[in-house]
């Protein structure tokens, strides 16, 4: 688990979506980007569609390769702490294995094109660039 706020999750998320490392996903928050100017602005959506505050305390679940500062992901280690018990990468894996060694990405459960967990304008890396006047 990483202890941080709103606000250092939408940070963590704005410098993910303009790289072109792995995209970093979201369960149980929704996130919303949209260029301003040259600018990229996230914004974190509870499940209700409302604005989560940037200094509401959140508790985020990660895998010990992401809170260990893998693909270049900035976490502050005295926010982290492994708990006891099975490693995410290894339930996933439990949960391939039991899918019969693939997951369908057009599954409902999984995705819900309706009800995106992250919408971004264009490709990644994403690029906010200021449109020249004719």
């Amino acid at each position: 688990t990483v202890r941080m706020n709103a606000g250092q999750l939408v940070r963590l998320l704005e410098r993910n979506l303009v790289s072109d490392r792995g995209v970093l996903l979201l369960s149980g928050l929704r996130s919303r980007a949209r260029c301003e100017g040259q600018a990229l602005h996230v914004e974190l959506l509870d499940a209700s569609g409302i604005t989560v505050p940037a200094d509401r305390p959140l508790v985020v679940i990660t895998s010990d390769f992401l809170a260990g500062g893998g693909d270049g992901l900035e976490v502050l280690p005295e926010a982290v702490t492994v708990e006891p018990g099975l490693l995410i990468r290894d339930a996933v894996a439990g949960e391939i294995e039991r899918r019969g060694g693939t997951i369908d990405g057009a599954d409902p459960a999984l995705f819900d094109p309706l009800r995106p967990r992250l919408q971004y304008p264009g490709k990644r890396p994403v690029t906010c660039l200021e449109e020249k006047p004719n």
